[in-house]
């Protein structure tokens, strides 16, 4: 109940555990601080794991480790995890509704994410899907709707000077906001921090609903970027 979120998870496991082979499908999450979560971030190994047809609604928590709807993490950049998070409706997560924290190798696609951060008024960019210290991604169609901030971003972290993000394909995605800009490429990430490389975004229709000023768009840095034949509106 309300009273114990920030204390219950969903599905959860530490890092440095081996995660391999898992496959979390057909659930029903709700009212939690965290919501399926395979995560070898400082250690441990994942690959040829599967999250689909997951229903996983009410995450809350603002913070680091709260309120993400799906997170995916390895601390391996030396082979693809080959993680796919598909078929997942995932309504109001207070962080991220999908993150994909570190690694190579995502497929995350054909998810359908409602209300992100729906109560949540602060003025940091806090993404329904997150692309962030990541390299070999597709990205494709997801649909994001009723967004009350970003609903897709791909960047680097100041803090983590080592990061790649590269080869990363969002297509075929129907993204909507209401608050701050639609979709980041780069966001406050300088190029001294962390390389984005490689960035298509093709054949998206991207919309902006909201009254304060924002763009569809919003590209801070990178390089072998394309941004081509998307509906912007």
């Amino acid at each position: 109940n309300s009273s114990n979120v920030s204390k219950c998870r969903g599905i959860y496991s530490n890092s440095g555990n081996q995660l391999i082979n898992i496959n979390i499908y057909d659930n029903e999450i709700d009212l939690c601080s965290l919501g399926i979560s395979l995560n070898s971030d400082l250690g441990g190994d994942l690959r040829d794991c599967n999250v689909f047809r997951n229903k996983i609604t009410n995450i809350l928590g603002v913070n680091a480790g709260y309120g993400y709807g799906i997170h995916v993490s390895n601390k391996s950049y030396a082979y693809n995890t080959n993680v796919n998070i598909y078929d997942n409706y995932i309504y109001n997560c207070e962080r991220h509704s999908i993150y994909l924290a570190r690694g190579k190798g995502y497929n995350v696609y054909n998810n359908n994410i409602n209300d992100h951060r729906k109560n949540i008024t602060e003025s940091v960019p806090r993404a329904a899907i997150n692309i962030s210290r990541v390299y070999n991604v597709e990205c494709y169609g997801n649909k994001v709707v009723n967004c009350n901030e970003s609903a897709l971003m791909v960047s680097g972290d100041y803090l983590e000077l080592l990061s790649r993000v590269e080869n990363i394909n969002i297509y075929n995605n129907y993204l909507e906001c209401k608050r701050l800009s639609t979709l980041w490429i780069g966001y406050l990430t300088p190029e001294m921090y962390s390389e984005l490389n490689g960035i298509n975004v093709k054949g998206n229709t991207i919309i902006y609903n909201g009254s304060e000023i924002a763009q569809s768009i919003e590209f801070r840095h990178g390089k072998n970027v394309i941004i081509e034949d998307n509906i912007i509106i």
